[in-house]
């Protein structure tokens, strides 16, 4: 898959710590190119494949039987929060949903989640709509992600510096992985477009290479990990076995992020194998989870139902249940916008579902109030402690893709 290089690191002579000043050796590692990839599986990783292909296509025949109007933004939410959650930005749903309702830029960390959903959302629209997957689209996504980080500058910007990962910022002596030289980026992007254009490989054993290879180059000074997780859905999306809603993948590789670097180090290192068949794995599960949240969310959205007596066909009170999985947070603006009904429909809906029990008014003011389905945020929740290592991440960090990086 590649092998290690060295290289000759000058330090900065006026630099203000030793270890800025500091000069010497490093290695970095510089990949194979795709197309030379001995691509040869056992049996059982084969197998695994095809129990991820089996499980793809009964979730969404599981999905679209359900007929939830909702469950597509919920899925995308969890995600979009379990991707985040691997590089250590983690926020309750509660606060990540006001954020998104308020559309409030002082929240940076729940600003950058919200960033993750709509690149995920944007790279799923776009391989559903293009045939060829070019190296423009990959960085459509990364300047969508980064759109609400601290540096949107840098969205869709290759780098142009060695960056590395662990370690300290002023070098990369010590660090976890230093990744090709910013001299090899482009042409090992251009590799990694033409393998995504092909159709040779298993469709789930694409998406795992793809996003394997992303991570080894590390083309971006932020945002590696999230587009490269985005790089999952656009593969699937294009080869046919998941459409809308996304099947949450990262919520399996979230669940112990230690295994998943883990497999990323095996990719590296020649072990084929051996990360096609963990990713294969991770699929499988998390196809049959996206089952299980659907039946969750049915049952709950018939629950909301029967509370509010059953209203009829048509009416905004059934319109509004319906889209609560997606839309949890509410006023009579958004609601008198998004079904096209008056503001006193509106309001009138949303008071009676709170006198069912299912809306809580967030707000005392007598104008201008604000409900929430206090029970869509516990589901969000549960999706992600379900799942999480709790000493894994610290609450509110970030690790992010690039932890000691130079730029």
């Amino acid at each position: 898959m590649g092998e290690w290089v060295e290289r000759r690191w000058q330090g900065n002579p006026s630099g203000q710590v030793k270890r800025e000043r500091e000069s010497g050796t490093y290695r970095v590692w510089s990949p194979d190119l795709l197309i030379n990839l001995d691509k040869r599986l056992t049996k059982t990783t084969y197998d695994a494949l095809v129990d991820a292909t089996d499980a793809l296509r009964r979730a969404q025949l599981s999905v679209r039987s359900q007929g939830l109007e909702s469950l597509a933004r919920l899925l995308l939410r969890s995600e979009s929060l379990a991707s985040s959650y691997i590089e250590g930005l983690t926020v309750g749903s509660r606060r990540l949903l006001s954020t998104e309702f308020d559309n409030d830029d002082r929240d940076h960390v729940a600003r950058e989640i919200l960033g993750n959903i709509e690149a995920v959302e944007g790279a799923v629209e776009l391989a559903s709509k293009t045939a060829v997957i070019s190296k423009p689209d990959l960085l459509a996504v990364h300047v969508q992600l980064m759109s609400r980080s601290p540096s949107p500058d840098w969205g869709g910007v290759m780098r142009t510096s060695q960056n590395w990962v662990g370690g300290n910022p002023y070098n990369p002596f010590g660090a976890d992985y230093v990744p090709p030289p910013p001299d090899d980026v482009s042409h090992l992007m251009e590799d990694l477009t033409t393998y995504l254009n092909s159709e040779v490989d298993h469709p789930v054993m694409q998406a795992a290479i793809a996003h394997a290879q992303l991570e080894t180059i590390h083309p971006f000074g932020d945002g590696n990990g999230r587009v490269g997780r985005a790089l999952i859905h656009m593969v699937l999306t294009r080869r046919g076995l998941a459409t809308s809603p996304v099947v949450p993948i990262s919520l399996a590789l979230s669940a112990n992020v230690d295994r998943y670097v883990t497999g990323l180090v095996d990719f590296r290192e020649g072990h084929l194998d051996e990360w096609v068949e963990y990713f294969a794995a991770a699929t499988s599960w998390s196809a049959e989870r996206m089952v299980r949240i659907g039946e969750d969310l049915s049952m709950r959205e018939q629950r909301w139902i029967a509370m509010a007596g059953n209203p009829r066909a048509h009416s905004t009170e059934l319109k509004v249940l319906r889209d609560l999985g997606g839309h949890p947070i509410l006023n009579t603006v958004t609601v008198s916008d998004r079904f096209g009904v008056s503001n006193e429909a509106a309001r009138k809906a949303l008071m009676g579902l709170e006198q069912a029990g299912i809306l809580r008014q967030f707000t005392t003011r007598s104008r201008n109030r604000v409900w929430g389905a206090v029970e869509v945020f516990k589901l969000l929740d549960e999706l992600q402690q379900e799942v999480h290592t709790p000493s894994t991440v610290s609450s509110g960090s970030k690790s992010d893709d690039d932890s000691g990086m130079a730029l």
